[in-house]
């Protein structure tokens, strides 16, 4: 993930730079130039170097000063909704509101979108559908220039792509995916065919937001008497196996007739049908990767990926220790709300999050503190977190723009001082700061930011493998050799399928 935030040079540093200074000045001295007269990056560092080390180096994209854009209205499409389990899933990325308001987000989006439609001569305009599949087809197929950017939902976009509706970014000017706005883990996994028609980058805070975690309630803990999950994180201790053993010691029948309801009783997790995608990705496992021509591969069906799944099991399906939010779809007008409720009343031990709902739990009494999800077991090396593709969204440009040098050169200056604004406000306060209530979990935060998981396979769905897994969810269903052997056919069948259409895109 590209999110180095903040740099602050340290004393080596300096010193190298200061090296490599002198060096470059006695070159320069030599050619009679003066390398930070036109050259931001280059006056910056110097600034830093004299400021010392707490002072921040700001990268700036190699873009055209000058450039001037006649006051033309940037237009990006994004979905919205009107559910009540979706209103948190209204991509804030773009405008939230259109003048400062106090809300620390808000005001950075004001402040970034001030400062580069003031500094190039545009206007930046956020358009909302529930069509969304609608409006892009329509528009695209009329050949109409209504949209320069598509803020995709991301379970969509290689649908849209295979289509042909998408630009191959790598063709857009002034895009340069090497810098560290963008997103390196998603131009990894996400490209097809050496080719990236959709991508993530420091503009798309929704995919902040929708990596997961655990929330868990300190207090509850602390009455109970349970082992505390920080240090077991730190020394890479914190495994399914721990979690299940937490979660069984949670969970209790409280006014014990003999069923576990939502209403009354305590649980040692609340899960989601999604929940279950996140194991996978959390033990390190895949349903699809990449080959040596950077197309997909299916690698579920491994001895491993079905022992992360079988665990995954265990502690959603065993002794009533979790609480399924799905459970309660047709019996409560929204599921999440409810959920964030029964943990803020003290009945939840862990609770399952993207981590957009931590701001939910700001009014809650009791401390919480937050946590990565587990590894699969103390011989895996890292942590690994996924980006939850039901909510996430991905950037590209529709095959109508007209002119996709103004677009890049649009996008790369959005996203580059969304490094430097919008992120900081995002991760630096509204997440560290105000939401985390303890130093542990700005640590866990480090680590759940530092290892996150994009799965092609997932994301593109193949042979409906993805969907139909979490699904079993729904039903306590715990064959997984049984569906993957059903669907694996299918799953080749959809990546030769997509595979060909991206090679007739040539």
């Amino acid at each position: 993930m590209a999110r180095i935030l903040k740099f602050r040079a340290p004393a080596l540093f300096l010193a190298l730079f200061m090296i490599v200074s002198f060096m470059a000045c006695a070159k320069n001295e030599e050619n009679n130039n003066t390398p930070t007269e036109n050259n931001p990056d280059a006056q910056n560092a110097a600034d830093a170097a004299d400021q010392g080390d707490a002072a921040e180096v700001k990268l700036f994209p190699d873009l055209d000063e000058n450039a001037d854009f006649g006051g033309h209205v940037f237009n990006i499409l994004t979905r919205t909704s009107t559910s009540g389990d979706w209103l948190d899933w209204i991509p804030r990325d773009v405008v939230y509101k259109e003048e400062q308001s106090g809300d620390t987000i808000n005001d950075a989006v004001f402040k970034r979108n001030t400062y580069i439609e003031e500094k190039y001569n545009f206007k930046i305009e956020q358009l909302f559908t529930e069509n969304f599949g609608g409006d892009i087809k329509k528009s695209i197929n009329a050949g109409d220039e209504l949209y320069d950017m598509i803020e995709s939902p991301m379970r969509e976009a290689s649908g849209f792509a295979q289509n042909g509706y998408f630009m191959n970014l790598l063709e857009v000017p002034n895009l340069d995916f090497n810098q560290p706005w963008w997103d390196q883990g998603a131009r990894e996994i996400l490209s097809f065919g050496h080719k990236i028609y959709f991508m993530s980058g420091d503009l798309l805070m929704v995919n902040n937001d929708t990596c997961c975690g655990f929330v868990f309630n300190k207090e509850l803990l602390k009455d109970l008497a349970l082992e505390d999950p920080y240090p077991l994180v730190k020394e890479g201790k914190w495994t399914m196996a721990k979690l299940y053993d937490l979660c069984k010691d949670a969970s209790s029948d409280l006014n014990g007739d003999g069923v576990y309801d939502y209403k009354d009783d305590r649980f040692g997790l609340i899960g989601q049908r999604d929940t279950l995608i996140s194991f996978l990705h959390s033990a390190g496992e895949y349903i699809c990767k990449k080959d040596d021509n950077d197309w997909p591969y299916i690698t579920f069906g491994s001895e491993r990926s079905i022992a992360a799944m079988e665990a995954c099991f265990k502690v959603m399906y065993e002794g009533n220790i979790t609480h399924n939010a799905h459970h309660l779809e047709g019996k409560v007008p929204a599921i999440y709300p409810v959920s964030e409720e029964m943990f803020m009343d003290n009945r939840v031990l862990f609770m399952w999050v993207r981590l957009r709902i931590v701001e939910n739990l700001r009014s809650m009494d009791k401390d919480f503190g937050i946590l990565p999800l587990p590894k699969l077991d103390e011989s895996q090396p890292i942590y690994r977190t996924d980006v939850i593709s039901y909510t996430g969204c991905l950037m590209c440009v529709p095959v109508t723009t007209s002119n996709p040098e103004r677009t890049g050169h649009i996008l790369e200056a959005i996203c580059a001082e969304s490094k430097y604004t919008t992120m900081p406000a995002y991760y630096d306060v509204t997440l560290k700061t105000k939401m985390a209530r303890d130093e542990d979990s700005s640590d866990m935060l480090d680590i759940i930011f530092a290892n996150r998981v994009w799965d092609i396979g997932e994301i593109s769905n193949f042979g409906d493998f993805g969907w139909q897994l979490i699904a079993m969810s729904m039903k306590n269903d715990s064959n997984i050799a049984s569906l993957f052997e059903k669907r694996q056919g299918a799953m080749q069948k959809d990546i030769d399928k997509a595979i060909g259409k991206y090679e007739a895109l040539d």
